[in-house]
């Protein structure tokens, strides 16, 4: 007899920038918690999100609470430019020569994205350095 799968949970996107559906099943920390993303924000996939693509999307299992995130073609495309470190302001100017969207909303959907995936555990942020 096999065990039931994993709680499947879905980001999908309406138009630009999918939404969460997924119980937490880890308690964020205080410094998850905190971490403001901005423009400057680096970010980059983490180690904890296994992804594969299928489609066009991709299907993320998070090694750390055994959950699934599904992302529409617009976030694969973002996860696949997070493969490396990224910065925010990066992600965005890539999206807008590749979607058209008002700079306004893409900026303001892309952060709510990113927020979203750093407190699921699925990408790591770091604070840009300035000199």
């Amino acid at each position: 007899m096999t065990s039931p799968l994993p709680e499947f949970s879905t980001l999908y996107n309406t138009c630009i920038i999918p939404t969460v559906g997924a119980a937490r099943t880890r308690p964020m920390s205080g410094s998850q918690m905190d971490e403001i993303i901005s423009m400057q924000s680096v970010v980059k996939v983490s180690k904890e999100g296994l992804g594969r693509s299928m489609d066009r999307e991709v299907v993320i299992l998070n090694l750390q609470n055994s959950t699934y995130y599904g992302l529409d073609p617009v976030g694969a495309y973002v996860w696949s430019l997070m493969q490396r470190p990224t910065s925010v302001r990066e992600l965005r100017d890539a999206m807008l020569k590749k979607y058209a969207v008002d700079e306004q909303r893409c900026e303001r959907e892309l952060l709510d994205l990113l927020q979203t995936m750093h407190s699921e555990g699925l990408i790591e942020v770091q604070r840009a350095q300035f000199r």
